[in-house]
C-alpha cells in the first residue's frame, strides 16, 4: 500500500458526476472527395479519409470555446472514477461545482444560440464559395433543429457500496460480490487521492524543469498553474488525506512567495525557489 492509500476510506463525504454536452459538429468526411482523391494520387480507397469543415474555425469559434471552458471546468473540479463518464466529486464543494458549470453552461447556450440565429446562415452561404463542389445542402441541418442540438446534462449518483448489493443468490455468491464491491470502491478512491497528488506533483515538476534552467523563458502561468492548483486541493482531497493537506501548505510557503518577475530577474530567488520545488517534487513521488 502507498502512502497515498493510507488513509480512512469513506463514501459519505462524495458523489459521482457525469457530464453529457452535445453540439452540431462542423466537420464531416466526405467519403466522395477521399475516394476521388485516393484515384488522384493513385492510392487504396481505404488509404486515408477527406474531412471537411462544414463552417470556418473563425465562425465556430465561440462555440467552441464555450465547449471546452465547460468540460475543462468540470474535469478540473472533479476526479476520475471509472471508464463509463463518471467523475468523482466531494460533497462539500458541490456547490462550487454547480454554479460554475451552470455560469459556464449560460455561456455556452448564449455562444450556441448566437451561432445558430445570428451567424448560421451567413456561414452556410460562404461555405458554398470555401467549399465548392464539396458543398452539400444535406450537411446543414435547418437553423430551428440545429439550435435544439446544443444541449448540457448532469448525472449525480451516489457511490456505490456493497451494501446497496441486494440480490438473493445461493450459497454466499453474494458475499463474494459484496466483496467485490468493496474491493473495487477502495481501489478507485484510493487512485481518485493519487490523482490529486499527480497534479499537484505535475505543475511543480514542471517549475523546477522550467526554473532549473537560468536561459529558459516561461510565461505568468508558470505560478499561476501551481496557485490554481492548490486553489483546487481542498475540493480534490475528498477522503482527507492530511499528508495532502501540509503538502499544498509547503507549495504556498515555498513555491508562492515570490512573484514572476522576481523568478525571471533576480537568479538568487530563482535557484532557491528552483531548489525548494525539486525537493517538494521529489517528496511527492513517494505518493504517486
Amino acid at each position: 500500500m502507498t502512502k497515498a492509500q493510507s488513509h480512512t476510506l469513506t463514501t459519505d463525504n462524495a458523489m459521482l458526476v457525469s457530464q453529457k454536452i452535445s453540439r452540431w459538429s462542423p466537420t464531416k468526411t466526405d467519403r466522395q472527395a477521399g475516394d476521388d482523391l485516393a484515384t488522384l494520387k493513385k492510392a487504396q480507397s481505404d488509404a486515408g479519409k477527406y474531412i471537411k469543415n462544414l463552417v470556418s474555425r473563425n465562425e465556430f469559434k465561440p462555440v467552441r470555446r464555450a465547449y471546452n471552458d465547460l468540460r475543462t471546468d468540470h474535469y478540473k473540479r472533479t476526479l476520475a472514477w471509472n471508464d463509463e463518464g463518471l467523475r468523482l466529486l466531494g460533497g462539500a464543494h458541490f456547490r462550487e461545482y454547480t454554479d460554475s458549470q451552470h455560469e459556464l453552461q449560460l455561456i455556452y447556450k448564449k455562444a450556441a444560440d448566437d451561432f445558430a440565429n445570428n451567424e448560421y446562415a451567413l456561414a452556410r452561404e460562404n461555405a458554398i464559395i470555401r467549399l465548392g463542389e464539396l458543398f452539400r445542402s444535406d450537411d446543414y441541418p435547418e437553423p430551428s433543429e440545429l439550435v435544439l442540438m446544443f444541449t448540457v446534462e448532469h448525472k449525480f449518483l451516489p457511490i456505490p457500496t456493497a451494501d446497496d448489493f441486494r440480490v438473493s443468490l445461493p450459497n454466499g455468491d453474494a458475499d463474494e460480490i459484496k466483496k467485490q464491491i468493496m474491493a473495487d470502491t477502495q481501489a478507485m478512491q484510493a487512485q481518485a487521492t493519487r490523482e490529486a497528488w499527480e497534479r499537484l506533483h505535475k505543475v511543480v515538476q514542471h517549475m523546477v524543469d522550467r526554473l532549473s534552467e537560468t536561459d529558459a523563458v516561461f510565461r505568468n502561468s508558470l505560478l499561476g498553474n501551481v496557485q490554481e492548483t492548490v486553489d483546487l486541493l481542498p475540493a480534490l482531497n475528498i477522503f482527507g488525506d492530511p499528508e495532502l493537506d501540509k503538502m499544498a501548505e509547503q507549495v504556498k510557503a515555498k513555491l508562492l512567495q515570490a512573484d514572476a518577475d522576481e523568478l525571471r530577474f533576480d537568479p538568487v530567488t530563482r535557484t532557491s525557489v528552483a531548489m525548494d520545488a525539486k525537493e517538494l517534487a521529489s517528496k511527492m513521488s513517494a505518493y504517486l
